[in-house]
C-alpha cells in the first residue's frame, strides 16, 4: 500500500520565497564566487543532455536543443522536500547542490542544486539572508568538484591534542589561513572528523565561520576555507 505524505504549510514554495530564491540568492551565490576564480572562458554552445541531472529536474526544451551560448557552466535550481523526491537530501539543511556532468577535461559544466522550503522564509531579516547567501555559496562550491577528490593530493594527516586531524596544506591554503587568522604559525587548515571518508568541511574551530564549514553563524566576517 502506498503511503501518504501531508505537507505543512512551512513545507509549501510559495511566492515569497521562490522571490527569496529567484531575486537574492541564485543572483548573488553565483556573482560572489566568480570574484574569487580565474579561468579561461568557455566559447560556444553549452547543450544539457537530457535527465543530465535525475528526473526531478527539468530542462527547459532550448537547452536541450539550441543550448546556452558562451556559457562555462548551468545550474540549475529547483526546490523539493525530504523524503518525498528521489534527488538526496538530508533533513536539517538548507540547501543541497552536485556536479550533474562534466565536458572532456572533467571541468564541470551543469550542476544543480535543490531547495528546501521548509527552511526557508520569505518575510526574514537581512541578517537572515547573509546566512542564506553563504550556504548557498558553500553549495555551489561543491559542484565545482570541491571535495574530497579535489583535495586528495592537498590532504596530509597530522596529530593535534593526541588526536590524527586532516590537513589542507597546499601552499595557497596555508598562506590564506595565515593571513586570515593574522598568525604566522599554522601549517594548514584541519578538515571536521563528524562527515566521514567523504567530508569536505573546514573545521568551525579553525576555519571561524568558513564558507566550508559545515555549521554556519550568524556574523559577516568570512574566509574562502
Amino acid at each position: 500500500m502506498d503511503s501518504i505524505y501531508i505537507w505543512t504549510a512551512q513545507e509549501i514554495m510559495t511566492r515569497a520565497k521562490s522571490w527569496v530564491i529567484e531575486n537574492i540568492l541564485t543572483p548573488l551565490a553565483p556573482y560572489c564566487t566568480q570574484r574569487l576564480f580565474n579561468v579561461k572562458p568557455v566559447h560556444g554552445r553549452l547543450i544539457v543532455t537530457a535527465n543530465a541531472c535525475g528526473p526531478d529536474v527539468v530542462i527547459p526544451p532550448a537547452q536541450l536543443t539550441t543550448g546556452v551560448t558562451d556559457a562555462d557552466m548551468m545550474l540549475c535550481v529547483h526546490a523539493g522536500g525530504t523524503g518525498t523526491s528521489s534527488t538526496p537530501g538530508i533533513l536539517g539543511i538548507i540547501t543541497w547542490a552536485g556536479v550533474c556532468s562534466t565536458n572532456q577535461f572533467s571541468r564541470p559544466v551543469v550542476g544543480h542544486i535543490i531547495f528546501f522550503p521548509f527552511f526557508i522564509q520569505g518575510s526574514d531579516s537581512g541578517r537572515k539572508y547573509e546566512y542564506y547567501l553563504r550556504v548557498v555559496m558553500r553549495e555551489t562550491f561543491y559542484v565545482l568538484r570541491y571535495g574530497p577528490a579535489f583535495l586528495n593530493n592537498m590532504i596530509n594527516i597530522s596529530e593535534r591534542r593526541g588526536k590524527p586531524v586532516l590537513l589542507v596544506t597546499a601552499p595557497a591554503v596555508v598562506t590564506t589561513a595565515r593571513a586570515h587568522l593574522n598568525c604566522p604559525t599554522p601549517d594548514g587548515v584541519e578538515l571536521e572528523g563528524e562527515g566521514g571518508a567523504d567530508t569536505a568541511h573546514g573545521r568551525t574551530r579553525g576555519g571561524d565561520n568558513g564558507w566550508m564549514n559545515s555549521w554556519q553563524k550568524y556574523q559577516t566576517r568570512s574566509s574562502i576555507y
